[in-house]
């Protein structure tokens, strides 16, 4: 009984705290070699998700439903804790490997701007989908020199719509 008592305490503060053990060490200069290291992060994201679900597990058993009122611990505000750090964690890693694989196609200052939405004279057509995504519609002139697109976001009259010739931006109407 108190094996099983002492294991809901760690599970609570697994779930409260998120131990840091895999995420981030208190020594200063190993935090960005750790950060960095995919096994590291891969290993940490399993553990926030092993915590939401150990969370929901409580939240279902009445056993332990009861076991948490009877000690004044809400378990719901407990899982939406833990579900809200594994769903920020998870932002930030879908947008840290963006901005890596931005930096590692198009340099950093170039990723920084696609990054931030803007666009620029001489973009490339690619690069104006990673930083607008693709437009609502795309009107095409073809001739024996060039291709001429008008890309189109939202409409043309109150939209924005940027002219590209063979691929790179000529001209940005940006509303």
């Amino acid at each position: 009984m108190i094996y099983n008592i002492l294991g809901i305490l760690i599970a609570i503060v697994l779930i409260i705290y998120q131990l840091p053990i895999f995420k981030k060490w208190d020594i200063k200069n190993k935090i960005n070699d750790i950060d960095n290291d995919p096994i590291l992060n891969k290993i940490n994201k399993n553990l926030n998700d092993l915590n939401v679900q150990a969370g929901l597990r409580l939240k279902n058993d009445p056993k332990m439903v009861q076991l948490f009122k009877d000690a004044g611990v809400k378990i719901d505000s407990l899982v939406d804790e833990s579900q809200s750090i594994v769903e920020k964690s998870d932002n930030e890693d879908r947008q840290q490997t963006r901005t890596e694989l931005l930096t590692s196609k198009y340099g950093e200052i170039t990723a920084k701007k696609i990054i931030h939405k803007e666009v620029w004279i001489d973009m490339s057509s690619d690069q104006l989908i990673e930083s607008r995504r693709k437009p609502n519609h795309i009107e095409k002139e073809i001739t024996k020199d060039s291709i001429k697109e008008t890309w189109i976001y939202g409409n043309k009259v109150s939209g924005s719509y940027f002219e590209l010739e063979n691929g790179v931006v000529v001209k940005i109407v940006d509303r």
